[in-house]
């Protein structure tokens, strides 16, 4: 098999791992920050959790393309 495909795989399953290990976490840090307004330094971790996620879907989702346009 191609090694894109491996790292693809790879990337997607470990990023998979980590997001769900630190979504608990990140959703006490929530309750935390929505139970306490007036403490809005706490609420940086969930916006680096939140644009972490994105980037990696979205450097996910290139990769399967960038592989599908490899194999074609």
């Amino acid at each position: 098999m191609d090694l894109l495909l491996w790292f693809t795989i790879a990337f997607f399953v470990i990023g998979l791992i980590v997001l769900m290990v630190i979504r608990k976490s990140i959703r006490n840090r929530m309750e935390f920050v929505k139970n306490n307004p007036d403490r809005e330094g706490e609420a940086k971790p969930v916006i680096w959790f939140i644009w972490a996620a994105t980037a990696w879907g979205v450097v996910s989702m290139a990769l399967i393309v960038t592989w599908f346009s490899g194999v074609a």
